[in-house]
């Protein structure tokens, strides 16, 4: 292998699985429409937060975070950045002054910037033990968006979110997220992707490149490969190796909660 392989099902093993007793107003909830410059590292973003788990009633003021390279062009609700001490942080952090009227108060946000985390590295030859990482990076090798990006604002007082994103990027690029695939369309050269995702995860990951995608199904899961450079056979190797896995541990541990399994082929070693 080339190429290490993000293993998507680890990222969503990590997520936090919804029980009976948790209603689904407990997690806050983002509505995303990206769209993604590959060319010119940058992305636009326009979120709609459901904040009706949170309400004047809560003593505590809401904070969020986000990447300090993104710049917000307009909000709904009057925001205060809130000074850090550090000049080295990557997140900027804010206040929502406004108080959260009701329970179908939402946070209407649009914002941009260049995600182009340790781009020079990345573009750099590989070198015999280096380490290399970055904590989120749109270029022509790849797109990578966690967590740690802060790509998406990042609350305080609720770490679990559910989510609904609509991703443009060039037509030949491809893109994938936790959850569900519910459209994928080529309109004027540019593709545009929706994701959902009811099953609460503690970050949001939007990874892209020029893949060759395969799958199959184990049950109702639907197992994926996303491979750089196109290779049947191997693919087949990782398909029915994962389908197999699935079923063995289903029978140890219960059924596997997600509707999906996908294996995504990442553009660093």
């Amino acid at each position: 292998m080339k190429n290490a392989l993000i293993l998507f099902s680890i990222l969503f093993l990590f997520s936090a699985r919804a029980n009976g007793e948790m209603k689904k107003n407990h997690f806050i909830h983002h509505n995303i429409n990206v769209n993604i410059d590959v060319a010119h590292s940058i992305i636009q973003v326009d979120n709609s937060i459901d904040l009706s788990y949170f309400n004047e009633a809560e003593s505590e003021q809401l904070h969020f975070y986000l990447n300090k390279n993104l710049v917000i062009d307009s909000c709904n609700m009057k925001l205060v950045e809130i000074a850090q001490e550090g000049d080295e942080r990557a997140w900027k952090k804010y206040l929502v002054s406004d108080k959260i009227k009701d329970v179908n108060s939402k946070l209407f946000i649009r914002y941009h910037g260049i995600v182009a985390d340790q781009k020079e590295m990345l573009n750099a030859p590989p070198k015999h033990g280096a380490s290399k990482e970055t904590s989120g990076i749109v270029f022509e090798k790849g797109i990578y968006l966690s967590g740690t990006t802060a790509w998406v604002p990042r609350f305080e007082k609720r770490s679990l979110v559910t989510f609904e994103i609509s991703a443009t990027v060039d037509s030949d690029w491809n893109v994938v997220a936790q959850g569900k695939e519910i459209s994928n369309e080529i309109t004027d050269n540019k593709r545009c992707v929706v994701y959902k995702s009811d099953n609460p995860t503690n970050q949001i990951y939007l990874l892209g490149n020029k893949w060759t995608e395969y799958s199959t199904k184990s049950g109702d899961v639907l197992v994926q490969a996303y491979l750089i450079n196109p290779d049947e056979k191997l693919a087949n190797k990782y398909l029915e190796a994962t389908a197999k896995y699935l079923q063995m541990y289903e029978k140890l541990i219960g059924k596997y909660p997600y509707s999906k399994f996908a294996l995504v082929e990442n553009f660093w070693e």
